[in-house]
């Protein structure tokens, strides 16, 4: 059988720091990102086809250090186009800071929730002008080399004003997600972004390790929402207004673990 593109994407990162992979010619790569400056303000439109029956496939657009509008004016700072009931819209950009940039990244419908990466989940992308187009696979394609569970056409123009402004670490209150994890050799010296995108490769099928065992096993007693599991991490979602952020620090030093706060990447703990 050969090697899933989840196991060479995490082979290769931890032999090399990056998680693009070069298959049959191709240059596979688990998201894209689209930068977003002051000086070069940018809307998104965006367009997505599919084989798959309607409603089995999503591409989500994620903001980092800026925010999403959507048409009816709302803001966000994730968005999903889902095929069938939104196969087309206009994202504008806005709340710009340093560092900022829009992530793209392909969905599938698993066990009644959308999910990404794992298996041979993957996009390769093209761009012409102020065009990208992108093709991507669900974890369990057809064939994995094809790329075409979903299609997204993007188109990035000028006509949104955006201004300076920081990341909002709490953009879903009273919800938001939080990292726990065991800290290794793949972690080592890094911080922010590159750390939680380190974490997040980490195999999904692994055990969790008995540190986290604690951690895991009280919110399921409370019934909370477990988002995965996987090779010594968890990711959970904890509302704010039942349980505050300092209690899940004391979890973490309790458990041993590092914990880190998804929106903005901020490691709130990391054991001496």
């Amino acid at each position: 059988m050969a090697e899933s593109f989840e196991s060479m994407r995490r082979r290769a990162y931890l032999a090399t720091g990056e998680s693009t992979l070069e298959v049959g010619g191709k240059r596979v790569i688990d998201r894209l990102r689209i930068p977003v400056t002051v000086e070069d303000p940018r809307s998104l439109s965006v367009r997505i086809a599919s084989r798959r029956p309607q409603g089995q496939v999503a591409v989500r657009f994620d903001a980092h250090a800026c925010g999403l509008v959507m048409a009816d004016g709302v803001s966000a700072r994730s968005v999903r186009f889902i095929h069938g009931q939104s196969a087309d819209g206009r994202l504008g950009v806005t709340g710009v800071g340093e560092g900022a940039y829009v992530s793209v990244i392909n969905e599938y419908l698993e066990d009644g929730e959308f999910r990404s990466g794992g298996g041979d989940a993957g996009m390769v992308t093209e761009s012409e002008g102020r065009r990208i187009h992108v093709r991507a696979n669900g974890s369990k394609p057809y064939d994995r080399m094809l790329f075409e569970d979903v299609e997204v056409w993007i188109d990035l123009d000028r006509e949104v004003t955006v201004t300076a402004g920081a990341l909002d670490p709490y953009p879903h209150f009273p919800f938001a997600e939080y990292l726990f994890f065991e800290s290794g050799s793949d972690t080592e010296g890094l911080r922010g972004e590159e750390l939680q995108q380190s974490v997040c490769v980490r195999n999904r099928s692994g055990a969790i390790g008995p540190k986290l065992q604690e951690v895991l096993g009280a919110y399921h007693a409370q019934g909370k929402r477990l988002d995965w599991s996987g090779d010594r991490v968890v990711q959970l979602c904890a509302d704010l207004e039942e349980v505050d952020e300092n209690t899940l620090v004391e979890r973490a030093r309790e458990a041993g673990v590092c914990l880190m706060r998804v929106a903005d990447g901020a490691l709130l703990y990391e054991p001496r």
